[in-house]
């Protein structure tokens, strides 16, 4: 009989000892009685990307308020290795190598990044853990959060990034002290289609007599260059060709087999924009397509580079480069 009352209570003791441990992990942190967690919804403008932006352009960036005090207190944790808290970024992609806390969303070429208001923690996947005894305060990191959209390839598409979540978990607590939600982002990459790729601009045979000195521009041609674009692009242009020996002036093409017999002499090509003349190799803004037709005309014209022309042919090709930026 006394062996059997031993054992009771040996048992007993095993049991006490588990409910112990046990309540002793759920006790890592503990919620002040005044805890009111963040709770909020958040959405994204409609973002327009100009297809020929730089990779690594920022986007979007904005900062939103929680409305907390940063010297409230919501929760106190102890010593306990279990007394952590983790900022886990949902419904998102990958890490996006060579970027620091982005991560892809569901439009190609765009990345996103969700960080504290101090920009000291950042919602990661998977979730970044921060280990902290004591008293738990909104502090900086509390009052706010920071939201970005880079561009994270040269080639970005369009569309909607889906519903993504930054969620701040702490051993215990639950509620969640932070819960965002962020409704997806309309993306749309902007661009134009051209209407004719090359163009032949006949200029007709000119007098050399017509060039009465260095400057001269006796004739012209126009051509138009069309274009259907998205509404909000930036169309640019950049013209490439070989400049002519026979001028410092930029905006002077050098005549095809230049200094070859049967070719002209002592002329070159200028293109205008807007009555402007174009300096080779320089990036020039046209103008924010308002979408649709565009119709951009250009002049094409002869100018005379040295004291006399001698006849020949005079025929030129120039490149132009358009992008969006």
């Amino acid at each position: 009989m006394k062996m059997k009352s031993y054992k009771a209570n040996f048992l007993c003791a095993i049991i006490v000892f588990i409910i112990c441990i046990f309540t002793s992990n759920a006790n890592a942190c503990v919620a002040y009685d005044d805890y009111s967690p963040v709770d909020l919804s958040g959405s994204i403008p409609d973002v327009s990307i100009q297809r020929d932006a730089a990779v690594g352009s920022i986007l979007f960036t904005q900062t939103y308020s929680t409305g907390k005090d940063m010297n409230q207190g919501f929760a106190s944790c102890s010593t306990d290795p279990s007394a952590v808290g983790t900022y886990t970024l949902y419904g998102v992609g990958a890490a996006v190598s060579g970027y620091k806390n982005v991560y892809e969303t569901s439009v190609p070429g765009v990345g996103i990044t969700v960080a504290t208001g101090d920009s000291r923690y950042f919602f990661s996947s998977p979730g970044q853990e921060v280990p902290f005894a004591g008293t738990w305060q909104w502090s900086y990191w509390g009052r706010s959060y920071t939201i970005t959209l880079t561009k994270i390839n040269p080639a970005t598409g369009s569309g909607n990034t889906g519903q993504i979540r930054a969620v701040m978990s702490l051993s215990g607590i639950n509620p969640d002290p932070v819960t965002i939600s962020l409704l997806g982002a309309n993306i749309k990459t902007l661009a134009c289609s051209i209407n004719n790729t090359t163009f032949s601009v006949p200029m007709g045979d000119i007098p050399a007599a017509d060039f009465t000195g260095a400057g001269s521009t006796p004739k012209s041609s126009t051509f138009d260059l069309g274009m259907d674009c998205d509404a909000d692009a930036n169309i640019n242009i950049t013209l490439r060709g070989t400049q002519t020996p026979d001028s410092d002036d930029m905006s002077i093409i050098s005549l095809s087999n230049y200094g070859q017999p049967g070719v002209a002499d002592g002329v070159g090509v200028q293109l205008l924009y807007g009555g402007k003349p174009i300096n080779v190799n320089e990036l020039i803004n046209l103008e924010k397509s308002s979408g649709g037709q565009e119709s951009l005309p250009f002049t094409v014209r002869y100018i005379q580079t040295k004291g006399m022309v001698k006849p020949g042919s005079a025929n030129a090709t120039l490149t132009l480069d358009i992008t969006y930026q």
